[in-house]
């Protein structure tokens, strides 16, 4: 979804939603919503940030699914499942921390 300009989650929406853009030309605005959503997508790095996301996501997966797997009793084993899944948990938390919460700016636009 950050990659699309339009319905996603990208800053270059606010040019068609502030009235300080009203004033520019359609063919304006266009031109700065390209300009600002590849700033965006550059500074945002957005593939390193998908490759992270997903290696993360892939490996709480990973432990969950062994987390979920039968153990017998409270065995080693078990206590080690629970253990990297926690850790999983903790990695995940801190990825999603990661992400943006609010408008992106910076200043040379």
């Amino acid at each position: 979804m950050v990659r699309d300009s339009e319905s996603g989650y990208s800053p270059a929406q606010l040019i068609d939603r502030l009235p300080a853009f009203a004033s520019l030309s359609a063919e304006q605005r266009d031109g700065a919503k390209k300009k600002m959503h590849a700033q965006f997508l550059q500074e945002f790095e957005i593939e390193r940030r998908e490759r992270q996301m997903r290696a993360v996501i892939d490996s709480f997966g990973a432990r969950l699914e062994e987390f979920l797997r039968p153990h017998h009793g409270l065995s080693e084993d078990s206590r080690d499942a629970h253990a990297a899944l926690d850790a999983a948990t903790r990695d995940l938390i801190r990825e999603l921390h990661t992400l943006p919460s609010g408008v992106w700016l910076w200043p040379d636009f």
